[in-house]
């Protein structure tokens, strides 16, 4: 019980509060933003999904997946300067992951390794074989899809589910607060719209 007040406070707090990349680079009219994203490991396709979507956004003009010298998932982008991780966090979010909060800071502090222990974000990936949202250019027809696989999956899995949801490592709907959602572009407001077990507009 203790540790659901936990994980619910520590979303209200990051949802309230100002996140800031830690590692910017300054390129004069716009900024290169380096972080590390929890949830996503080295499977080449994984990758190449969450880059296509993030590149997809026409507020992100480009940018990489890699991992670094101390095996970290590392996420570049080349962003105007007002973008800041809480418009780059539903994408994340959309996919399963979310920023590892040593490479964003929350009111101008880091959340150190023992401190994102004791209170986890909601937001960890679900289990790996959790169905994922596939494009094939069809988007009424992959909504439907993913919705199905879901549904299905739930299905056949209703005790891991529910432990999931219990140990707060599948933790669904996500939040996402209408001022959020009119800056999304078309296309990831559909996306959205076509998860309502997913996403809950606020």
């Amino acid at each position: 019980m203790f540790s659901a007040f936990l994980i619910i406070a520590f979303s209200n707090v990051i949802a309230q509060s100002k996140m800031e990349f830690v590692d910017v680079k300054d390129l004069g009219d716009s900024k290169t933003v380096y972080f590390q994203v929890k949830g996503l490991g080295e499977d080449d396709e994984n990758r190449a999904l969450l880059l296509n979507d993030l590149l997809s956004d026409p507020k992100i003009n480009d940018g990489r997946i890699f991992t670094s010298s101390s095996f970290k998932t590392r996420v570049q982008l080349f962003i105007p300067h007002d973008v800041e991780p809480e418009y780059i966090r539903p994408i994340l979010q959309s996919h399963g992951y979310d920023f590892e909060f040593s490479s964003v800071s929350i009111d101008g502090q880091l959340l150190i390794d023992k401190n994102a222990m004791a209170a986890r974000s909601v937001f960890y990936a679900p289990a790996e074989d959790y169905p994922r949202y596939v494009k094939t250019g069809d988007k009424e027809l992959d909504a439907e899809n993913y919705r199905l696989a879901k549904e299905q999956w739930i299905e056949n899995n209703k005790r891991k589910y529910k432990k999931q949801k219990s140990d707060g490592t599948a933790e669904y709907p996500i939040v996402i607060t209408q001022e959020q959602f009119d800056s999304f572009t078309d296309e990831k407001k559909e996306k959205v719209i076509s998860q309502p077990d997913m996403f809950e507009i606020r």
